[in-house]
Order: structure tokens, then sequence, then C-alpha cells
């Protein structure tokens, strides 16, 4: 935090406490009822303009006017609803702490607050209790979230928040990946394990050692900001945990098959087919890298691998093929029988706030009780509908339908997100699920992906990947954060981590990375590693008992 904000909190901390003790008193509001109509998505149209601001988070603030302009013409025309979003190029925290010292915020904060971002605007009073106004203006609320609605009230039965980008959405985001067109070339020989794998991504190897411009490829390069967390999926653990069958946990510097992860990733580096920058190159880099074919293969996030490959080779390469790409493939470590590389959180990204400072909340809970909906999510998710390009159709009877241009070109693999965006599409989310909606035809705020079994390269990643996905919302929710000791000691062990575990893989022999990481798990140890792990355990056991 700068050393200016930190003092602008002490001056101001004794009157913090007296801030905004109105909030909870105007929870029994009920929202503007004069209206002109339905609308064909059933939005009773107020006479009177619905207006609120809320803060986004970080984004550049340019991008607002670019992308939301439309929208703002479609939701003001069709709805009389105005909508002001609030970003800034700062990050996140910093940001809000200045909101909560200056007085200076927003009616809503759609940030995706953490528990431990929420904390203080609740125990200052500037966060409008929400369960009478759901109560009565947001039936859908408590209709889509179902029983995750549960998750979201505290101890003494009030909520504050409602969640963002809740729900499962069984789709998968990690994955090994193969270059399509040459391992088609060696006759597709089959592969099931990590070691098949590796024997076929070093075969490979031998056939293109360098690229068109003499420059030296590699089997692999450590995607930056991958974990080894994720990574342990494939020998069977959870996001680097290991669950047994009371549901304890074991962090996977402690068991027997971290080690063997380490010592597979080492061998890339032993036999010369690690790029020897891997742990060293920011984001930019490794793409340059995977876009100059210097790279065979790739373990990590599956649209990294389209991002840096084939969405840049077909506009930069006029002789570009259908088949020149990466595809998902699934492996799984020797005698390991379900591996773990998609953990989603059903909870959701963080928490939607109304402030204190909102006119009439009632009015924001009704507007939210709409976008919770399906129509009300394909809206703000897919953008404005109608036109040449958007995304959708929507009929005056309420039915709809996908634009054909879109859903063609989406299929096809050069629909323009740029211009998608231009619609609105995704601008203005507070409340939004990521789960498939429950119809007859599923759909999902994500665009891309409501074409998954039409589109052939994303049917094949679905299939290859089916059943690598899992509800981890047990885990993931437990709440480090409110333990100050137990928050340092899991950043000393990350930190630990992301050194120990680069030295390990680079080192030049299995024998010393044996010994890199036995120095990792010593370290971890002595930094409360057994600690942390208790922790844990006892978290996640107390999250299942409480959401059964």
């Amino acid at each position: 935090m700068h050393k200016r904000l930190l003092l602008l909190l002490l001056v101001l901390a004794p009157a913090l406490v007296f801030a905004g003790g109105q909030a909870d008193k105007g929870a029994a509001a009920t929202a503007t009822t004069a209206t002109t109509g339905v609308n064909e998505y059933g939005w009773k149209i107020p006479t009177q303009t619905v207006s609120f601001s809320f803060y986004a988070g970080q984004d550049n603030p340019e991008y607002v006017v670019r992308y939301g302009t439309k929208l703002d013409e479609y939701l003001l025309k069709k709805f009389n609803v105005k909508l002001k979003k609030i970003v800034y190029d700062t990050d996140v925290n910093e940001r809000l702490s200045l909101m909560l010292a200056s007085g200076d915020y927003p009616d809503v904060i759609a940030s995706s607050l953490t528990d431990v971002q929420l904390r203080p605007w609740v125990t200052q009073n500037k966060a409008v209790e929400l369960s009478a106004l759901i109560d009565q203006n947001g039936p859908d609320i408590k209709k889509e979230l179902g029983n995750l609605y549960k998750r979201y009230v505290d101890a003494s039965g009030k909520i504050y928040g409602v969640p963002i980008g809740w729900g499962f959405l069984g789709i998968p985001d990690y994955s090994a990946h193969i270059r399509w067109d040459w391992w088609q070339a060696m006759g597709a020989p089959a592969f099931k394990t990590t070691e098949d794998y590796y024997q076929l991504l070093k075969k490979m190897l031998a056939l293109h050692p360098t690229n068109k411009n003499g420059e030296a490829v590699y089997a692999l390069a450590w995607q930056p900001n991958l974990t080894p967390d994720r990574v342990t999926g494939y020998w069977g653990l959870k996001d680097g945990w290991k669950e047994d069958a009371n549901n304890n946990l074991t962090y996977w510097l402690n068991t027997p098959e971290g080690l063997d992860m380490t010592l597979y990733f080492n061998r890339y580096n032993v036999e010369g087919l690690m790029d020897p920058d891997s742990f060293a190159m920011i984001y930019d880099q490794w793409k340059a890298k995977f876009s100059a074919e210097r790279l065979i293969g790739h373990i990590g996030s599956w649209w990294v691998s389209w991002n840096a490959g084939h969405e840049i080779w077909q506009k930069t390469d006029p002789n570009w093929t259908d088949d020149q790409r990466y595809v998902q493939v699934k492996l799984q470590a020797p005698g390991v029988d379900k591996v773990y590389l998609s953990p989603k959180n059903v909870n959701g990204w963080g928490r939607t706030i109304i402030t204190n400072k909102a006119k009439n909340p009632a009015d924001i809970v009704k507007w939210w009780n709409f976008e919770i909906t399906p129509m009300g999510t394909r809206l703000m998710g897919w953008g404005v509908p109608n036109e040449e390009k958007s995304n959708w159709i929507v009929h005056p009877d309420g039915t709809w339908e996908f634009n054909a241009f879109a859903r063609d070109t989406m299929i096809a693999g050069t629909y323009d997100f740029e211009l998608g965006g231009s619609f609105g599409a995704g601008v203005y989310w507070m409340v939004m699920p990521i789960k498939f909606s429950d119809e007859p035809r599923p759909t999902t705020v994500w665009w891309d992906q409501n074409f998954n079994q039409e589109a052939k390269w994303k049917r094949v990643m679905a299939d290859n990947m089916a059943g690598t996905q899992w509800d981890n919302t047990a885990i993931i929710e437990v709440k480090v954060a409110d333990d100050q000791r137990m928050s340092f000691i899991q950043q000393q062990i990350k930190d630990i981590v992301a050194t120990g575990f680069a030295k390990a893989v680079m080192a030049p022999s299995a024998a010393e990375c044996r010994t890199q990481y036995a120095a990792m798990v010593q370290a971890a140890r002595q930094a409360g590693l057994d600690e942390y792990q208790k922790f844990m355990s006892d978290g996640h056991k107390k999250n299942l008992a409480a959401w059964k």
C-alpha cells in the first residue's frame, strides 16, 4: 500500500466506525412500481429510469466506453435502466481501501469481493443487508441459486453479498496438448500415460529439432503462472491435495506422488527436452516461442495454446491449414485411475454488494433478479441482439435464437471476439452464473462455450477431457485469509514452492532433483507445512458438513 494511502487511512480511521450507519434500515424498501408495460424479456418497464453505478474492479476505463456504449443505449431504450460502470487501472485492494477511507464509492461494488474485502464494508455499516430485499424483490435470485443460497448467509442469518460467476460449469480448463498435424503425420500413435506422452514428444522432437528459422525446438516449456498444484492432478491429487477416505488432506509436497511428478518434469530437462528458459519467462515470451513453433507439447490451460498457436497462425501464415493446431489430450500417471485437472468453485468468484450510497436498493435487487435469469444472463453475457452480426436474436414474443452469422463463425473457428465485445458481451456482470441453464437448450454466459458439441475442435477437447473437472469448492473455500498466521504460512509455502520446484525440475540429474525436492520440503515444513495441512483438513471437513 502506498504511504499516502496508509496515512489517509490512519487519519480517517476514528471516523470510519460511524460512517454509513443507516445501511440496514432501508432493507425493506420496495422497488419502483409504476410501469409502462412489459418488454419481450419479461421486464416490467418502470416509468422512471432506474439508474445506479457500480465499481467493477481493475480495467482500462476506455474499454467501458468502447464496449459498453451500444449496450447502454439498448438498456435505456428497452428497459429504462441506466447502468454506470466504473473501473480504474489501479489495484483493486488499493482502490477499495481508498473508497472506504474517503467515503467516495458508488451504489454497488461488483469487483468479485472476497470475504476479506467484504468484511470492512459490513463492519463499517457501508454494505446493505439484503435478506428482506431479496425476499421482496428477488424471487429468481433464490430460485436460481437454489441450495447454494445458504452458503452466502452468515451465522446471524444475514446476507450482504450475492455471488458472481457461480455454478458448476463442467468444461475443461487444463490439459496436456499435442501438435495435431505433426502427430497425424506420424500415424497418430496411441498414448495414455504420462510416460507415453513423454516418449511421443521425444520422437516428435527428433523429427522437428528446429523451426523454419533454424531455432531450437523443445518438447515443453513450463507455462508461466502454471502452478505445480494444478499439475498434480495427473497423479490423482486434487489441485495439490491428496484426500483420504476420511476427507483428510495432505499437501503434495508430503506425498510420493509429488516427488514422482517433479521427477517426471525433471526428466525432460535432464534429457534436453525442456526449454532451458522455463521458469524464467513471462507469458509474452512464452507465447512468442510457442507462436514461432518452438514447442512440441504443452501442459496447462487450453486457451493459451489456441491464443499462442492457430489463432495467430491463421492470420499470419497464408498456407495455414485447419490441422495446424494443438489439441487437448487426456493423460494419467501410471497406476492412477482418475485424474483431476480442472477444479471448480461453484460458490463463484466473489460477492457483489449494495452500498449505503444507493438511493433505492430495492430497484437494484429487482435488476439483479432479472440479470440472474437465463434471459438476463444471455443479454448481459452475449450483448445486444437483433443486429446483423449480433450474437443472438430476440423475438417480440420473448423467444430467441442464435444469430446464424455469429453461430457459424464460432463453429468454424473464425468468430471475431472484438466484434462480440462491441455489442456489450460480458461488459456489465454483477450477479450472473457461469453454469449451463436448466432448459431444453442449456446455455452459458460464455458465448464460445455454447457450441462445444457443434464446433469440431471444441468437441474433440470436450470428449477427450470428459471427467477431468470436479467440484473443489470445499477445499477452495477454506478461509485461510481469515487467519493471519495461517495466511502468512500459506504465502511462505507458495514462495518456497515457486523457487524450489523450479530448481528441482531444472536440476541436471535425477539425484540432484531429489536433493532439491528434499530441501524444498524441509523448508516448507520449517515454515509450518504440517500446521497448514491440519488447518486445510479441518476447514475442508467443516465445509463438507455445513453444505450437506
